[in-house]
Order: C-alpha cells, then sequence, then structure tokens
C-alpha cells in the first residue's frame, strides 16, 4: 500500500479520445483513481474526498490504480451533483474486489441517515451475495440479489435503468430486470459513498477491498458496451482452437496484479510463468492458469485440441444451420467452428435471399452479428459462399441457414 500523492495525468484526454474512437457511449462521470487520489477525470464533476485515510494499490487495466480500503473508519465521498446523471435512464459501473470474510460490506450507497428514502444500497454481503436495492421509501423497493463466484479476484458490477426497468449485470453476463413503476429521484442531500454508508455499525462494517473504475452515464448502456468496458482481469484472452500436431499457439491473458502466475500442465508450454506462454501440445490439452495476488487467487482455463492432419476432411466446413442474435449471448454470431482446417481464405460472404450482400470477412475467425448498416436483420433464410485452402488444395463451399429471434 502506498499513500496518495497528486500526480499531473493525461488520464481524461486519454479516456475520452479512446471512447470516441471506439464509438462507445461516454460516461459522464469517471473516477478511475489511476492518479493516486480521488480525482474525477471526465471534468464535469468535482473531485471525491476522503475523510480518513485514502490508499491506492494496484487495479484493472493495464498500468492501473484502484482505490483500496482496509476496513478501518475511511469514508470516500464523490461529488453529489452526479445524482442528476441518474434521475432518468442511467447506469453505473464499478469494479470490487473484496477480502472473502465473514463481514458484510457496503460497496456504494446514495442514503441519508441509514434511511430508505430515495436511495440505492449496493451491498456485499457475508456469504460471498450481492444485494443491491433501490428504495423510493420505507415501504416500496426493488431488489437484487446474486451471489458471486470465488474463483476471480475482481468483478464487475453493472446496474442500468432503462423506463422502468431496472437490470443488473455481474461480470459481464445478464443477471436479471426488474419492472419498477416508481420513479426514484434520489434524496437531494443524500451524500454518495463509495465503500461505506451512513448504516456502517449497524448492518453491515467498514469494506475492506479494493474498488475501482467508477463510471456513470446519463443513460442505459447495452451489453456489447459493456463488454466493451471488460478490462478482463485475471483471464485468459485466447479462445479454445484446434491445432495440427506440431503446430504453435500463443495463449494472452488479460491484466492482472499478480506477481505469481503458473500454468498447468506445464508440458508444451515454452514458459508455464509466463502471461502469454506459447503453447505447442501433442496431445489435446486445457492448461489452467493461476494467477496468485497473495490474498487471493484467480484461475481461468483454455483448451487446445490437436488433431492428425491425416484426419481431416477438407470438405467439410462447419457452418450451424441457425442462430439466434437476440442478445442474449447464446447463439448470437454466426461463422466456421472448424476454421481450424483452413490454410487461407480467399472468400467469405453472407446474402439474403435477394442476392444483397450483407457480410463480408477476411479473417476465418470472424462471426457474423446478424446486421446491416448497423440494422438487425429479420428472421429468414440466408446464404454464405466460402472458398477456402485446405491441405494445399482449394474448395468451395455454398449453403442456406436461418435467422432465428
Amino acid at each position: 500500500m502506498y499513500k496518495a500523492v497528486r500526480i499531473i495525468t493525461m488520464v481524461s484526454f486519454l479516456f475520452i479520445s479512446f471512447f470516441e474512437a471506439q464509438g462507445q457511449t461516454m460516461p459522464r462521470a469517471v473516477y478511475n483513481f489511476d492518479a493516486l487520489d480521488i480525482s474525477e477525470s471526465t471534468g464535469n464533476f468535482s473531485d471525491g474526498s476522503a475523510k480518513n485515510n485514502d490508499f491506492y494499490d494496484c487495479g484493472v487495466g493495464e498500468n492501473s490504480n484502484a482505490l483500496s480500503m482496509e476496513g478501518s473508519a475511511d469514508t470516500i465521498c464523490l461529488d453529489p451533483k452526479v445524482k442528476s446523471l441518474m434521475e432518468d435512464n442511467f447506469s453505473l459501473s464499478f469494479y470490487f474486489w473484496p477480502q472473502y470474510e465473514v463481514e458484510s460490506y457496503t460497496l456504494f450507497s446514495i442514503q441519508n441517515n441509514c434511511e430508505r428514502d430515495s436511495s440505492l444500497n449496493i451491498r456485499f454481503t457475508a456469504n460471498n451475495e450481492l444485494r443491491i436495492e433501490l428504495a423510493a421509501n420505507a415501504g416500496d423497493a426493488v431488489n437484487f440479489f446474486h451471489t458471486i463466484t470465488t474463483d476471480i479476484c475482481w468483478h464487475q458490477i453493472v446496474l442500468t435503468r432503462n423506463g422502468t426497468t431496472y437490470s443488473l449485470y455481474v461480470d459481464g453476463a445478464f443477471v436479471e430486470s426488474i419492472e419498477f413503476l416508481t420513479d426514484i429521484s434520489f434524496g437531494k442531500n443524500h451524500p454518495v459513498y463509495v465503500g461505506f454508508s451512513e448504516c456502517v455499525g449497524r448492518f453491515d462494517e467498514y469494506y475492506d477491498g479494493r474498488i475501482d473504475e467508477i463510471r456513470i452515464y446519463d443513460t442505459a448502456i447495452d451489453e456489447n458496451e459493456i463488454n466493451a468496458i471488460d478490462f478482463n482481469a485475471d483471464r485468459v484472452l485466447s479462445q479454445d482452437t484446434t491445432l495440427f500436431e506440431g503446430d504453435a499457439y500463443q495463449i494472452f491473458t488479460g491484466s492482472t496484479c499478480a506477481n505469481n502466475i503458473t500454468w498447468s500442465p506445464a508440458v508444451g508450454l515454452d514458459d508455464a510463468s509466463s502471461l502469454s506462454p506459447v503453447a505447442t501440445p501433442s496431445m489435446t490439452t486445457t492448461y489452467e492458469v493461476t494467477f496468485d495476488n497473495g490474498t487471493c487467487v484467480s484461475t481461468d482455463s483454455v483448451r487446445i485440441s490437436v488433431v492428425q492432419s491425416d484426419d481431416i476432411d477438407c470438405n467439410t466446413l462447419l457452418l450451424p444451420k441457425a442462430f439466434t442474435p437476440n442478445g442474449d449471448n447464446l447463439n448470437d454470431e454466426f461463422g466456421i467452428s472448424n476454421g481450424f482446417i483452413i490454410s487461407d481464405l480467399a472468400r467469405y460472404e453472407i446474402y439474403d435471399r435477394w442476392g444483397l450482400k450483407l457480410y463480408e470477412a477476411s479473417n476465418k475467425a470472424d462471426m457474423w452479428d446478424g446486421t446491416y448498416k448497423g440494422q438487425s436483420m429479420s428472421p429468414g433464410t440466408y446464404v454464405y459462399k466460402i472458398e477456402y485452402q485446405c491441405l494445399d488444395n482449394n474448395y468451395k463451399k455454398t449453403g442456406s441457414f436461418n435467422l432465428i429471434k
């Protein structure tokens, strides 16, 4: 741990430039702690304040810092004007890394005198459960409950409001939506706390853990935008794949605070302690990586299937008969599932029934999301045309599939 010091950076400029380049919805308030303070990096709101100690430690993302709270009387306050972003549709996103102990903690709170009037409380309980309550008053509230996994250290929470619907996403996955017809306008005099609420000592203890990348939007961001702000901390980025025997595959991982990284099994890897080892397995292998952060351990894995070239049927290119691009993260994209047999892709196109080309790919791993010029296509039958090279011979494949919603 180290004490906060003021550092002049270009965090705000770089952050804004990144999102403009990616075409993502811009957050209106950001507290990322990268400058080792509680500054608001967009310039739209005032900096936060710490009534007691403010410490910082390793955060999500490359060269990132996070707010670190140690279960003592820390009280972190954000600019109360950020509540203006939550008067209608909004999104609140942040990461937290708790100490998995017997206490219950408050992670984020908009509340006055531990009362439920016009309040928001996000808590992490002793049984590893997230509890989120939005209350108009003592008798009118909406609650979310979700048990988090303990095999990773960093967790992402995204809470959105779209009209009368509140939705919760945890670690990039949709959890639940709840319809709440009562309009909540968070209290004018309510403070905005991080890792603390005025109920500490009655229902909760002081927070023990890290919090990072607090972002508040004045709109409900969608799942694609949620995935875009996923830092993939302590996770394998490389997808499961298939190789010919003797071929190599480099495995990539996301950001980490771990000082000790271990892959198992080590056989077939050039460096079993590397963040990005090169794998040359002689047989199908699932490699598991352990990120040991000292007080917390995260694990993830990637499977590499190995096949003999003599077993390959170059005429058999596998594509689904149907897909369902409805945003539920299940069968949402159309593409080639055994692309490992392709040594060179000359053509990969998708057409509608009238012959309009809707999609063209140059990479065998590319996937179609069911849109054309930003518009979702209607359910129906579509056609693909593919030309490729396999084992030094040229092949063509044409077929049809259904888009279902």
